[in-house]
């Protein structure tokens, strides 16, 4: 008799987390037909040439861009990716909608996979209602409507948080391993949760030697360098990766990262502040939780903080406030609160400026840039690598592709429909006035980010010069 009501339990959790699933992406489809063809934003740019590149020749194993390897992040992201590209590329949509689809697909299974832990760590209420909140939360949205490695990472944090808590510790470090190939610094998130979980178990010591599938999945990552990429490459951004929780004890950016966190995260910050002052539960009982929810307070002191790092704090906040709401009565006052918070989240959204913004001018730009050796003005370096691969063209009598890091899709609008590259790589390093102007140049000021780029010496010389070809148009930064 227990084990038949245990099997329709588990057989109804199945059930609604299947529901969770369809229902999460046809919500992130529908917000996809509003924002998916709207131009590529951050990194999507290169990692939407990358994923193109590597689906055209999956032998090389280590993902590409412009031809060269860059071992900017471990090559799974880029597989999987690849190959949902190859199975939808010829879907009748945009080439920016064909590749953030895949981002709505794990995002969806990471909401389903969060839908059953927060069953096992509590009961089927809480559970119903905190993936309600979680599949709405701003900072979710925004993994599953960008071509970025956030949505597949979620899915392999919420997975082995799962699977560790079920103690089915072999399946959890797989998924630890899946993640070290895709994002390997996000596994802060799911070790911290899971030894706070087990920290006065007698099993601890057998669960700290299943994270061996850690180093392993690092080392097979450096091997896949060694052998198909650059080493080098792959070491110093490891190198780059550690250092970014550095303090940045420059007190006004500190509190902007404040703001933003609190921005994209409203309104959980707030009620976990709340909870933590004014809950008479006992908060041993939730401390793995509350772990996890302190990354959302820690993570803007780093230098190198963004936006979407906080992705890892989500899950413990989302369920450390629906754990309170689900004690609302009547339910008709909990429906009508969870239902306000979705609704909230949902505008938030709408309201940040990575969220609902597309750009005039970029395939301009791009046609322009088609059989021209070009100059691309990088205004704040950040990968550790880029300085090295400038030293290996600097000087050579071979043409020069100079990426900004905000490039708004130049990149892919740039490249993607042929593969023209000729003798143009990759070069990045700040531009400090001395890059050379014997090739074309392009000096574009991203006035939408309030960046200023230095301009080089010569570049009122090629302005005089009818020789060079200059790209001097203004775009609209201002947003549709």
């Amino acid at each position: 008799m227990e084990f038949s009501l245990n099997f329709f339990k588990q057989t109804i959790t199945i059930h609604l987390a299947v529901i969770f699933f369809f229902l999460s992406l046809l919500f992130y489809s529908s917000l996809l037909s509003v924002v998916g063809d709207f131009s590529f934003r951050y990194d999507e740019s290169w990692y939407s040439l990358m994923v193109q590149e590597f689906s055209e020749n999956p032998l090389m194993v280590i993902p590409t861009l412009t031809g060269e390897s860059v071992e900017w992040k471990p090559p799974l992201f880029f597989w999987l990716y690849s190959a949902f590209y190859l199975l939808f590329k010829n879907l009748p949509f945009s080439q920016e909608l064909i590749m953030r689809l895949p981002s709505a697909i794990f995002t969806s299974a990471a909401v389903s996979m969060f839908f059953v832990l927060a069953n096992q760590l509590y009961n089927r209420r809480v559970a119903i209602i905190s993936t309600l909140l979680f599949m709405t939360v701003p900072l979710i949205l925004f993994s599953a409507v960008n071509v970025m490695a956030e949505a597949i990472s979620l899915l392999f944090i919420v997975s082995s948080m799962y699977f560790y808590v079920s103690r089915k510790f072999s399946i959890g470090s797989i998924f630890l391993a899946l993640l070290i190939l895709t994002k390997w610094l996000y596994v802060i998130a799911p070790l911290l949760f899971i030894v706070t979980y087990y920290l006065k178990d007698r099993e601890l010591p057998k669960i700290l030697l299943t994270f061996i599938s850690i180093p392993l999945a690092l080392m097979f990552y450096l091997c896949l360098s060694f052998l198909f990429g650059n080493i080098d490459n792959s070491l110093m951004n490891l190198t780059l990766d550690i250092s970014r929780p550095v303090p940045n004890f420059n007190l006004a950016n500190t509190l902007v990262f404040y703001l933003i966190a609190f921005m994209v995260l409203l309104p959980f910050p707030i009620l976990f502040i709340y909870l933590i002052i004014f809950s008479k539960a006992n908060l041993w009982e939730e401390r793995s939780l509350i772990a996890l929810s302190v990354l959302a307070f820690i993570l803007p002191l780093s230098q190198h903080f963004m936006s979407w790092y906080l992705i890892l704090a989500i899950p413990g906040l989302v369920l450390l406030v629906s754990k309170r709401l689900s004690g609302l009565e009547p339910n008709i006052l909990l429906s009508i609160v969870v239902a306000g918070l979705m609704i909230v989240n949902i505008l938030i959204f709408f309201s940040l400026p990575y969220s609902f913004t597309s750009f005039d001018g970029i395939e301009e730009v791009a046609l322009f840039m088609k059989n021209k050796s070009v100059y691309f003005v990088e205004p704040d370096p950040f990968y550790s690598n880029w300085q090295t691969i400038n030293d290996n063209y600097i000087g050579t009598n071979q043409s020069y592709l100079l990426l900004e890091q905000l490039n708004n899709g130049f990149l892919f609008y740039r490249f993607h429909d042929s593969k023209d590259y000729y003798n143009v790589h990759p070069v990045f390093i700040q531009n400090n006035g001395s890059i050379p102007c014997g090739d074309y140049l392009i000096v574009h000021t991203d006035s939408f980010y309030n960046i200023s780029v230095a301009v080089p010496d010569c570049y009122k010389k090629l302005r005089n010069n009818s020789f060079y070809d200059i790209y001097t148009g203004n775009l609209d930064f201002s947003g549709n």
